[in-house]
């Protein structure tokens, strides 16, 4: 089944905005747990892992589809071995464990 273009609107490239959202979230988080006990500080430093998982899974999405490691090494601003380096273990994902 396919669809019709005049019934899907395009989608604009909203990225740049949410990140922009969710980074001024994590920076009330922040000032939330500078009011708060030295416990939730942990709930803070969580929230790497998940940029982390995040970073992972976009990653994963442009190498399934067909996105080269240079264009990803010069989205992360470093060099296509960097980001083959760094991140190649996240294509390992998609074929279970070994």
């Amino acid at each position: 089944m396919s669809v019709k273009p005049g019934l899907t609107p395009k989608r604009e490239r909203e990225i740049p905005e949410y990140a922009a959202m969710v980074r001024r979230v994590n920076m009330a988080l922040g000032r939330r747990v500078g009011d708060a006990d030295v416990e939730d500080l942990a709930e803070l430093l969580a929230m790497r892992g998940v940029v982390e998982q995040a970073t992972a899974t976009a990653i994963r999405g442009m190498r399934r589809r067909g996105v080269s490691w240079g264009d990803i090494g010069r989205g992360l601003g470093v060099t296509r071995q960097a980001a083959h380096a760094a991140w190649a273990w996240v294509e390992s994902l998609d074929h279970g464990p070994r």
